[in-house]
């Protein structure tokens, strides 16, 4: 799965696992044809690192016997200054926080969807998601999805098996043994479900609120960290009893037969969606590179590529037909609901932060005991 920001890398994460002594899950691979970029004649994608795996891009391996060209970004401010300093790719693959920032500095371009071989094969659900039409304009189709939560022991921890709740992350009873995560997107969110209040409809007094809660934690978390894999070593050591993180942080745990859940917590679970959008370029390089463009998109959404991402990944991805094409039994392993639509019904899906820079350094000063 290519790197989403926060997100990390199932294969940096398989590397560091490695090194724990943990194996991610056991399933059946789907081999991609090894592929090269195409080179010349071939769109430019502006993408996550990692989305140059050909098992990424099926259906435009399939028909080109190469993957697009790629550029990549690790994080969306490293994407938005490329663009903003002139870089023109055909391709670009932001999350669904962030398409309203691209749109607004006019790096995104329509999409018509009827030349889409597997439009309509992508779930409601996320097609939907706010600013993927904008001034009734397509300008974003989902790829990928899933959800942020609380990682915990069952065994020590028992009490919150059957009363799923952000709660157990302000619990004194589990007192430095907490690790919260360090991202602002997500951990002023969590603060704010916690709460019962919207974190993307904030007054000054939520904010206020927040703001005391996570002042509040502080001194009940061990730790903050946007890696999953160190904090692993210390779930399974007891030294922590629960951690925020990322659907696929628990499956090598399960599979090692450590007693862990994957939360889904009362208040909701925040889910995030990646996708792709056609960037302004391709239009100025003629209607052979729009369609090519066009191509690249169905590569990232077509279900082939969608059982690759599924199981070499273990994220959820938008497709609705490649969760037939998983054997349910890996599904369940994987941690990924065999209905995804229905799951999605309740899902609380990440959206832009009001006043991201204030609250940016509010979470800094946090972090720093000011």
């Amino acid at each position: 799965m290519p790197f989403r920001g926060t997100h990390q890398s199932r294969r940096r994460m398989t590397r560091n696992l490695s090194a724990l002594g943990l194996s991610m899950v056991s399933m059946p691979l789907v081999r991609p044809v090894l592929a090269d970029e195409c080179g010349d004649g071939h769109p430019m994608t502006l993408a996550w690192v990692g989305s140059e795996d050909p098992g990424y891009n099926a259906s435009y391996v399939e028909k080109y016997g190469c993957t697009s060209n790629f550029s990549f970004f690790e994080s969306h401010e490293d994407a938005f200054a490329k663009l903003r300093a002139g870089f023109a790719p055909d391709v670009i693959t932001p999350c669904a926080n962030w398409i309203r920032r691209f749109y607004d500095a006019e790096l995104l371009a329509e999409i018509d969807v009827s030349r889409l071989r597997f439009y309509d094969d992508l779930i409601p659900g996320l097609t939907d998601v706010a600013d993927a039409v904008i001034d009734g304009k397509r300008v974003w189709v989902p790829i990928d999805w899933g959800q942020v939560s609380v990682i915990f022991r069952t065994d020590m921890a028992p009490e919150y098996v059957d009363n799923p709740s952000w709660k157990i992350m302000w619990d004194p009873k589990y007192a430095g043994k907490l690790v919260m995560l360090d991202s602002v997107d997500e951990s002023i969110a969590i603060a704010a479900l916690y709460l019962g209040i919207d974190p993307y409809a904030m007054t000054e007094a939520d904010v206020a609120r927040v703001r005391d809660v996570l002042v509040e934690q502080r001194s009940l978390v061990r730790t903050y960290s946007s890696d999953p894999t160190g904090i692993q070593q210390m779930i399974v050591s007891g030294e922590v009893v629960a951690f925020v993180g990322f659907g696929y942080s628990v499956t090598p745990l399960v599979k090692e037969g450590l007693p862990v859940q994957f939360m889904q917590p009362k208040e909701g679970a925040l889910t995030w969606v990646c996708g792709v959008s056609r960037g302004p370029a391709s239009e100025q390089n003629g209607e052979e590179m729009v369609q090519k463009a066009y191509d690249v998109i169905d590569g990232f959404i077509c279900p082939e590529t969608g059982v690759y991402e599924i199981t070499q990944w273990g994220y959820g991805h938008a497709n609705a037909k490649s969760y037939g094409m998983v054997e349910a039994a890996v599904l369940d392993e994987l941690n990924i609901p065999q209905d995804p639509a229905a799951h999605l019904g309740n899902a609380y899906f990440q959206k832009p932060l009001p006043d991201l820079e204030k609250l940016t350094s509010m979470w800094e000063e946090i972090k720093a005991g000011f």
